[in-house]
């Protein structure tokens, strides 16, 4: 029998985010497994206006982690508050990269994310079962 104790649900707030969420969701909960929500911020400062980049330094880095952090929060608040066990996490970096990172470093049985129509880079990283919310389940 498959044994699934921990979900990676990336997340970049998006439409096939949210496709994905019913079965993250639904796994989590028949599998009773804990949900691991990665958002990866790939470049800072898309989420800094133009006359602020000229500042671009640690403490406004900082700040615009802490915002994209309340995002995340606000997102768990209203999507998986009801889910008994879940983490979030604000990674800066390249997203294939800080996926395969977490699925190592926590263990991760499951990976379910949504992609944007195309075959995620990503996606061909994960070394273990994944779906998305455009491929059937892929085996790896």
């Amino acid at each position: 029998m498959v044994e699934i104790k921990r979900i990676l649900y990336p997340c970049d707030f998006t439409g096939s985010s949210f496709q994905v969420l019913p079965y993250v969701r639904s796994m989590a909960e028949k599998y009773g497994a804990e949900i691991y929500l990665l958002y990866v911020a790939r470049n800072l400062h898309l989420y800094i206006s133009a006359r602020e980049q000229h500042k671009l330094h640690a403490t406004l880095i900082e700040k615009t982690l802490k915002e994209l952090a309340v995002m995340l929060e606000q997102f768990c608040d209203k999507h998986l508050l009801d889910c008994p066990n879940f983490r979030q996490r604000v990674a800066v970096g390249d997203p294939g990269e800080e996926i395969v990172k977490t699925v190592e470093k926590e263990k991760i049985d499951l990976v379910i994310m949504g992609t944007h129509g195309r075959t995620a880079r990503e996606f061909r990283q994960i070394p273990m079962p994944a779906k998305t919310g455009h491929e059937r389940i892929d085996r790896r």
